[in-house]
C-alpha cells in the first residue's frame, strides 16, 4: 500500500497534521480503511481491528490513545501507521517495545514522504520499533531510518497432498496483475488441463519421499493435548534457560492468551507436550480459512533446550493435523532444534524473510546488533500469520 517516499517537502497549504489517534477517531479509521481495502476490509473490520489496536494486554488503559499514527490533510485522513506494543526480553532485560504494521498512504499523496513522517513519529514514541514482513517501500523507509537489518527469519514448507482445486485456485492467484503469466495459466489450466492430471503425480512423488522420513515421523515419546487456554506452567517452560536464542518478545501466559484468542476469525488450535508429567513444549496451529488457499500453518512451536524429541513429536502431531484438511504446511522459525526438526519431517525452506528494529538509544541498539542472529521470532511475531484471501 505504499508508494515511493521522497525528501521533497510539503507545500506551505497542504502540510499534513500528523498525531496519534484516539478512540474517538475509531469510526473515520474504519472508513479509511474501508475505502482503501474495499471489500477485503471484513476481514480487518471490527474484530481484528479491537483485537490488535484495542485489547493489547500493553496498551495503557487509562489513556484513550490508540497504537496508531494518523496523517490528516484537510480535514481527512491521508496515512495511518500502526503498532502493536510488546514487552521484549533481551537477556535479563524486559524492555518497551512495538512491532510496526499496517503502513498506509492514499496514492494521491504518495513521494511527498507520509510514510516516512508516520514511520518517524511512531518509531520515536516506542524508541524500539520493529518490522518482519513488510513491502519494499517500508523497507526502504527502515533503511532511511537507519534500522538494523536483523538475519532472515526462513518459511519452510511441506506438500502434504495436492488437489486440483488447491492447484487451480493457486495459479489463479499468481496469475493476478501479470498478463504474461495470466496467458500462460490460461494454458495451461483451460486447454492442457494440468491442473487435474498433475495432482496424482506430485502425490506419488510424495509418497516417496516420505519413505526417507518414515524414522523421524514415528517414535513420539510425548503425550500431545489440546487445550483452550494457556495455564500458569507455561511461564515456567520460559523460565527455563534456552542457549538458542537471547532475544525474543514476550510470551507469557496473559500475551499467549491475548495472541491466539482474540482475533474471532482465525481459529487457533493450541496443543501442549508432556513427558514425565512435565511440560515440555506447545504449539499453536492454524487450518487455512476457506477463502484461502489451503495452507495450514504451524503459527508458534517452543520447547525446552535440547529437546529434540519434544520438537519432533509437536512437528509429527502438526503434519497430521494439519494434513487432514491442508494441502500445505508451513513454518517459520530461528530457533536452530526446530529448523533441524522440520528438515528431517520433509520440510524445506521456500523463503527468507529480514526482520528490521529502530532502536533510539545508541548503546542499545549497538548491543542488538551483537544479538543479531540470536533473536527467536516465528509466525506469532509482528501480524505476520494473517488471513489472506486467495
Amino acid at each position: 500500500m505504499l508508494g515511493a517516499e521522497t525528501d521533497a517537502g510539503w507545500p506551505s497549504k497542504m502540510t499534513p497534521l500528523i498525531r496519534q489517534a484516539t478512540l474517538s477517531d475509531r469510526q473515520e479509521l474504519w472508513d479509511f480503511i474501508r475505502s482503501v481495502y474495499g471489500d477485503e476490509a471484513k476481514y480487518k473490520l471490527p474484530d481484528r481491528w479491537n483485537w490488535e489496536f484495542r485489547d493489547n494486554p500493553f496498551l495503557d488503559k487509562d489513556n484513550d490513545g490508540l497504537p496508531i499514527w494518523i496523517a490528516k490533510l484537510e480535514g481527512r485522513i491521508i496515512g495511518q501507521m500502526c503498532a502493536i506494543p510488546v514487552k521484549l526480553q533481551v537477556g535479563v532485560e524486559v524492555l518497551d517495545a512495538a512491532w510496526g504494521v499496517d503502513l498506509i498512504v492514499m496514492p494521491d499523496v504518495r513521494g511527498l514522504g507520509v510514510g516516512f513522517k508516520l514511520n518517524k513519529a511512531i518509531a520515536e514514541h516506542y524508541g524500539i520499533f520493529m518490522a518482519l514482513s513488510m513491502s519494499r517501500g517500508t523497507r526502504r523507509i527502515q533503511e532511511r531510518l537507519d534500522c538494523l537489518t536483523l538475519d532472515p527469519v526462513p518459511t519452510f514448507a511441506r506438500l502434504v497432498k495436492l488437489d486440483a482445486d488447491s492447484l487451480h485456485r493457486y495459479v489463479m492467484k499468481r496469475r493476478q496483475g501479470r498478463p504474461k503469466l495470466n496467458r500462460i495459466a490460461k494454458i495451461l489450466c483451460e486447454y492442457l488441463f494440468v491442473h487435474r492430471w498433475l495432482p496424482p503425480v506430485v502425490n506419488s512423488l510424495i509418497y516417496v519421499g516420505s519413505l526417507r522420513n518414515r524414522k523421524a515421523m514415528k517414535g513420539a515419546q510425548s503425550e500431545i493435548q489440546e487445550i483452550d487456554e494457556f495455564a500458569d506452567d507455561i511461564e515456567e517452560l520460559w523460565r527455563v534457560p534456552n542457549e538458542q536464542f537471547d532475544v525474543a518478545v514476550s510470551r507469557n501466559r496473559l500475551v499467549l492468551n491475548w495472541r491466539f484468542a482474540g482475533d474471532g476469525r482465525l481459529r487457533y488450535r493450541k496443543f501442549v507436550a508432556h513427558r514425565d508429567g512435565k511440560l515440555r513444549g506447545y504449539t499453536v496451529l492454524r487450518r487455512s480459512d476457506p477463502v484461502e488457499l489451503k495452507v495450514g500453518f504451524i503459527v508458534d512451536i517452543f520447547s525446552l533446550a535440547n529437546d529434540e524429541q519434544t520438537l519432533q513429536d509437536l512437528v509429527v502431531h502438526a503434519i497430521r493435523f494439519l494434513g487432514r484438511e491442508d494441502a500445505v504446511i508451513q513454518c517459520a522459525t530461528t530457533l536452530p532444534d526446530c529448523q533441524r526438526v522440520l528438515s528431517k519431517c520433509g520440510f524445506r525452506i521456500v523463503k527468507r524473510t529480514e526482520p528490521t528494529c529502530f532502536c533510539a538509544d545508541p548503546k542499545r541498539k549497538k548491543h542488538l546488533q551483537e544479538l543479531n542472529g540470536r533473536w527467536f521470532l516465528t509466525k506469532a511475531d509482528q501480524d505476520w500469520d494473517q488471513l489472506r484471501p486467495a
